[in-house]
């Protein structure tokens, strides 16, 4: 079930003192968008810290999508990762963190999005939710 609202939950992967994580409520459009520089002014203000664990959580609706959306999604995602890994901590990028590894490191990950007749079929082939684009939260909140 999703949440009206943004939540605070503890994180084991989180190192620091109150390692806490930030979790969105499903965001959509430009809205989505005023909502995340809202959220990060007021944790500004509150006085959060981040550190070189920290991440940022959010959840996109997808439930509009179609399979050839999805793959377009994944084609573009894979095909950015270099570029949203420039402006992550060297913590983030690549493989070098369990917990949001790269979409490309799937063996034959072409192949394979492009044999997907569902987005069933897709989420399958990344059967992990510890990927930077985590296509397992569909199945469960129809969202990424």
């Amino acid at each position: 079930m999703t949440r009206s609202h943004w939540k605070i939950v503890s994180d084991s992967s989180i190192q620091g003192v109150n390692g806490n994580e930030l979790v969105s409520l499903v965001l959509r459009g430009i809205e989505g968008i005023e909502q995340i520089k809202k959220v990060c002014i007021a944790l500004g203000k509150a006085g959060a810290k981040v550190n070189k664990s920290c991440g940022f959580h959010l959840h996109l609706g997808a439930n509009d999508l179609t399979i050839d959306n999805f793959k377009t999604l994944v084609k573009s995602h894979i095909n950015l990762e270099n570029a949203f890994d420039a402006i992550m901590p060297e913590s983030r990028r690549g493989n070098t963190n369990t917990f949001c590894r790269i979409m490309s490191s799937v063996a034959n990950v072409n192949r394979k999005v492009e044999a997907s007749n569902t987005v069933r079929e897709l989420t399958q082939a990344y059967n992990s939710r510890y990927f930077k684009l985590n296509l397992q939260s569909y199945l469960k909140y129809g969202t990424v």
